[in-house]
Order: structure tokens, then sequence, then C-alpha cells
């Protein structure tokens, strides 16, 4: 009986000792994910560090945001992008679009993303570009 309680302790100790491990290096190693608003215009990230750029969109009325295939893969690349609806219950309302990144290596690149009706050619002057650097 008492090498099953104590082999239960030790497994209990492994466990809990690596999940903790996994805790402390992802906050001492920089490796959280960084929140960008749409104010933003700089982004600074350590290479391997994913980020999360939020901005308002509104597909209900055929605008969303798209980002141009121009910025460096070698420095930058999509993880995934998400619409969330509004909670307000309103048809219609403004929801956010969340686009992640990951910082795969050194340098600096640009990610630009038009604010545009999919089916006209130049249907928004909204745009927004962020300058990234991984470092």
């Amino acid at each position: 009986m008492d090498k099953k309680i104590w082999m239960v302790v030790i497994i209990l100790v492994i466990v809990l000792g690596a999940g903790g491990w996994l805790v402390y290096s992802s906050y001492f190693s920089g490796s959280a994910m960084v929140q960008v608003s749409e104010s933003q215009e700089n982004i600074e990230v350590k290479n391997g560090q994913e980020f999360t750029i939020k901005m308002v969109s509104n597909p209900s009325t055929g605008y969303t945001w798209s980002v141009s295939d121009s910025y460096d893969k070698n420095i930058v690349e999509k993880v995934s992008n998400t619409f969330k609806a509004s909670d307000s219950g309103m048809s219609g309302a403004p929801g956010e679009d969340s686009w992640v990144f990951k910082g795969v290596g050194k340098g600096s690149t640009k990610l630009e993303f038009k604010y545009a009706r999919s089916w006209e050619a130049s249907s928004s002057d909204k745009n927004k570009t962020f300058s990234v650097t991984v470092k």
C-alpha cells in the first residue's frame, strides 16, 4: 500500500513540475501572446512569439479586412484569422476581426491591411499598416 501512495506522489510531482515549467518558460521566455490595438503602428516581438492584431469589422455590410501578401514570410507568418460577432445581439452590429501572426525570423517587415468590399475595385480608403520587428 505504501508503494502505491509513493508512486502516486511521484507521478503528481512530475506532472505538476512539468506544468509549472511550461508556465514559467512561456512567461519568462517572452512567448506570451502580444495583443495589438488598431491604433498601434509598431509591433516588436521575439522570434517564435505570436501576436494578435484586432480591428473593428462589419462583414454584414460587405466590408472586411484583408492583409496584403507583400509581407516577408521569412520574418512573419500568418497563423489564423477569425471574426467575433458583437455581443450586443443587434443585427448588423460591428464585431472584431482577429489576426494572429508569429515571428519566425529576425528582421523587419510591414503588414498592410485594407478594409473593403471584395467585389468593388477600390471601395475604401481605410487602410492600416503595421511595422513589425522580430528580434
